[in-house]
């Protein structure tokens, strides 16, 4: 979810207004008292599936939660040895290179099909999607990890659509912005000592306030 990815103040208004246009404008801000629930009562794969239903994903979804392990060597060293919950075979390539070179600010991956049908397509209902979560996002504020998924549902969307911006983490982003997550991400994007997303703060306050004025416009 860090990737670097050039852009700026004409390519941000670009993506918002194509995927606008792409997925039927921009939504209102979603009521989260429901996900907010079932997070604080730690029932997380629940709180997942209600934004899964959000974004109206009618596959099934596998969750699978990463926690790390670490290993001391014979010079009493730790180190990374791993994460204990799928096999890695699971993984692709550079999903798994991904997950070991930068352990600490890669939050979740998805596993998609070889071949994605459509999303309208009823193929579509018979796939299987595995969303792989950290384990550290048990312990972050509730807006943190909905921002975190939400993005990971955005993907789902743009891939499933064959969308021309499907490889841009940026669209993915302010994909899932503009699909009811605005406050959620201005709030979750916030993390200890960095700022989770692939938009800067100038970017994000760009964006936020585009989709904003939209919204407000659309009334």
């Amino acid at each position: 979810m860090f990737r670097e990815e050039p852009v700026n103040e004409e390519s941000v208004a670009r993506y918002i207004r194509l995927l606008s246009c792409s997925f039927g404008g921009i939504k209102p801000p979603c009521n989260v008292s429901e996900m907010r629930s079932l997070f604080e009562s730690r029932s997380y794969s629940q709180c997942v599936l209600r934004i899964k239903n959000i974004f109206k994903l009618p596959m099934t979804l596998r969750i699978g939660y990463l926690r790390e392990t670490v290993a001391v060597d014979r010079f009493g060293n730790e180190f990374r040895h791993g994460f204990d919950f799928f096999s890695p075979k699971l993984l692709s390539g550079r999903l798994l290179q991904s997950l070991y070179s930068n352990p600490e600010r890669e939050p979740a991956f998805i596993h998609l099909p070889e071949h994605m049908p459509l999303i309208h397509n009823r193929t579509f209902e018979t796939i299987t999607v595995t969303m792989f979560l950290k384990g550290w996002l048990s312990k972050v504020p509730f807006e943190t990890f909905a921002y975190v998924v939400s993005h990971q549902m955005a993907h789902i969307v743009l891939y499933a659509s064959h969308h021309q911006l499907r490889h841009s983490e940026v669209a993915t982003d302010l994909l899932a912005m503009i699909s009811g997550f605005i406050d959620v991400a201005r709030i979750g994007r916030k993390n200890h000592t960095y700022n989770l997303g692939y938009l800067d703060e100038y970017q994000f306050l760009i964006a936020y306030d585009r989709i904003k004025k939209l919204l407000f416009k659309n009334r």
